[in-house]
């Protein structure tokens, strides 16, 4: 199943301390190998207007919960967390 993406107008500003609860709760679904939380949680991400190496760092991300590939997603993330 594809993560639909909010459409570009409707985009916010990063909220850093949102972004990184989010991120703490994909850390959960990824272990508890939640495909709906994770897509869910993506989605949320993909409300955000990221730039530079964060959009980059979330369409890898979007792609690892698209294919299912929890161990790549899991990489992604904690590479991620350490950079925000």
């Amino acid at each position: 199943m594809k993560i639909e993406e909010a459409a570009v107008e409707e985009k916010k500003a990063v909220d850093l301390d949102a972004v990184k609860s989010l991120l703490h709760n994909l850390h959960t679904a990824f272990e508890d190998l939640d495909m709906d939380a994770m897509e869910e949680i993506v989605s949320e991400l993909g409300k955000f207007k990221f730039e530079g190496r964060d959009e980059e760092e979330y369409e890898e991300l979007k792609e690892a919960v698209d294919n299912l590939d929890s161990f790549t997603g899991e990489e992604i993330l904690e590479t991620w967390e350490s950079e925000l």
